[in-house]
């Protein structure tokens, strides 16, 4: 094992072991994660306890250095080279440790700072995010695109969006055609007036499982 150059403090605090990296760091922000705070609760204390030294570190599997080191540039930032994560791939690493460890406060933050590039990523990857991350905005988002998009819905889109999703979608998108011939507008032209509520409506069940509580007339918030 290495020891980290940045986030390995010299005094007794908590040891973690990530792929073939050690990172000793303060306790206290850790406790801020429920996981964590059982874990330290538990009746084993003193130099057998896990994470007391560089020999029983707390072993962090599914995970790597680099993802961590991101998320511990968000608890420590007066110990970063950085002020800050600077790219989404940084910070939707953030929001994976942050998910699972019950940060609810950073996954917040991480949720706002994805968001801000999120146009970049296709329909498809947004809607794998929401689901995967339980965000209903992004969920909107991606369905909105697929909605106005002038381009037919691919076979991949169709696959991995489901029937009924598929049905929704184009059921929405032909309304918005309908809407414009109906006060005498020019065809080719789309009404998309009111289309998230529609979405919403139209979907909504899709949206309360991935933990949207609102009513279903409510339109999630954005996050920009």
């Amino acid at each position: 094992m290495i020891r980290d150059r940045l986030y390995y403090w010299e005094r007794p605090m908590v040891t973690f072991a990530v792929e073939n990296t050690l990172f000793r760091v303060p306790r206290k922000q850790f406790e801020q994660s429920p996981v964590f705070r059982d874990l330290f609760s538990l009746p084993l204390l003193g130099s057998q306890a896990e994470g007391s030294s560089d020999d029983r570190p707390i072993h962090l599997e599914s995970i790597n250095k680099d993802e961590f080191r991101s998320l511990l540039m968000v608890i420590y930032p007066e110990n970063s080279e950085r002020k800050r994560p600077d790219s989404q791939d940084e910070w939707l690493s953030i929001l994976k440790l942050a998910t699972m460890w019950e940060f609810d406060d950073i996954k917040e933050r991480a949720i706002v700072e994805s968001t801000k590039e999120m146009s970049q990523k296709t329909p498809l990857e947004r809607i794998a995010l929401a689901v995967k991350y339980n965000v209903p905005r992004w969920l909107l988002d991606a369905y909105t695109a697929l909605v106005q998009q002038d381009n037919p819905l691919t076979r991949n889109e169709v696959d991995a969006l489901g029937h009924e999703t598929v049905y929704q979608l184009l059921q929405l998108r032909e309304q918005s055609y309908r809407e414009v011939s109906r006060y005498g507008n020019r065809y080719g032209s789309r009404n998309f007036q009111g289309v998230e509520g529609k979405i919403v409506r139209a979907l909504y069940e899709r949206f309360t499982d991935i933990g949207y509580r609102e009513s279903i007339d409510t339109i999630p918030e954005p996050l920009n």
